[in-house]
């Protein structure tokens, strides 16, 4: 009873221990409600597509026929985003000349604006007016949105009537 004690325990237990203090860090601070969006504009090399939804809840876009579903999945993949961890101080993280640019307006009147900078292996820099930190995110996020801005951009081909045959 009066000499110290000493257990062996299993390696789990020493890498239980092991815990970044980014691990305690909010990983859910770019999730916002869906729904709550009222507006979206997305820019790229000077181009914007700008989303408006309607007192229906339906989204326009000018010259964009298919902007309910466009609209509607850029929101979806932008209130999903989930931190994978946090930049290093001096990280070149390449959001002085972002890739995309997101603004969203919430129906309260808020806006959260989204830059996405430079990848790095499977993640990339994303950095939000809501706070200072720049995040590292799955460079997945941005790989959807450059798929749904190229599509976005592809001009609808004009189908010009076919000549009709004379007599």
């Amino acid at each position: 009873g009066d000499l110290p004690a000493v257990s062996l325990v299993g390696e789990y237990f020493v890498k239980q221990t092991e815990i970044k203090i980014s691990d305690y860090r909010d990983k859910g601070a770019m999730k916002f409600d869906a729904g709550a969006i009222k507006s979206l504009s997305v820019e790229r090399n000077g181009k914007t597509v700008s989303y408006q939804k309607d007192d229906k809840g339906q989204w326009a876009a000018a010259g964009r026929d298919k902007a309910q579903d466009e609209a509607t999945n850029l929101i979806n993949l932008l209130s999903q985003t989930t931190v994978a961890d946090f930049a290093p101080k001096d990280a070149i993280t390449g959001l002085t000349t972002p890739s995309f640019i997101a603004t969203a307006t919430l129906s309260d009147g808020t806006v959260r604006k989204y830059r996405f900078g430079k990848r790095e292996k499977e993640q990339v820099y994303l950095a939000s007016d809501k706070t200072k930190d720049v995040y590292l995110v799955s460079a997945g996020v941005v790989s959807q949105i450059e798929t749904y801005f190229s599509t976005i951009l592809t001009p609808v081909p004009v189908i010009s009537p076919s000549p009709t045959l004379k007599k």
